[in-house]
């Protein structure tokens, strides 16, 4: 399983546009094959800052989706509402019981 965590710090006035880009995104993700889950949070402290967090089959389902069009044109979408370049961090992961 590939996990994936990101951080986005939103500009003053920008929040609920981000908000409503970031919900599409993630309903737009959770239908593509091999996503086990996809979330965006607001950090209860501070609020213009978002966290995702993912769950992905395997690296192939990971690549089709930062392939797609729709995810691509997401990122261009919400780089110009941050106030620094987002952050993005991959892991392999293996559940242990």
């Amino acid at each position: 399983m590939i996990i994936i965590t990101g951080r986005v710090h939103i500009r003053e006035n920008c929040l609920q546009d981000a908000l409503a880009l970031c919900l599409r995104h993630v309903e737009h993700s959770r239908a593509e094959d091999g996503c086990i889950s996809h979330a965006v949070t607001q950090d209860v402290e501070q609020p213009k800052k978002l966290f995702f967090f993912e769950q992905w089959r395997d690296n192939d389902a990971v690549q089709a989706h930062f392939a797609l069009p729709t995810s691509q044109q997401f990122v261009k979408n919400l780089s110009p509402l941050c106030e620094s370049h987002p952050e993005l961090t991959v892991y392999q992961a293996e559940k242990v019981n």
